[in-house]
């Protein structure tokens, strides 16, 4: 599993990525696994995406603090 803040712009941190995710107690990082695929909602229109991708749509996880 992988743990990543939201200063990563990465598919596992958007707010826009539907893959399977946690977020930690502090509710400073998504934890998710690199190769989880979950569909883009926002730039990408429905495209499956691996966690581990990154987008200059991005926009952070709504969760995070």
């Amino acid at each position: 599993m992988t743990r990543r803040s939201k200063n990563y712009k990465l598919c596992g941190t958007c707010d826009y990525w539907t893959g399977p995710r946690d977020i930690d107690p502090y509710q400073l990082n998504a934890i998710y696994d690199n190769d989880a695929e979950g569909k883009c909602m926002g730039k990408w229109k429905h495209m499956t995406k691996k966690g581990n991708h990154n987008c200059s749509g991005w926009e952070p996880w709504s969760l995070f603090k």
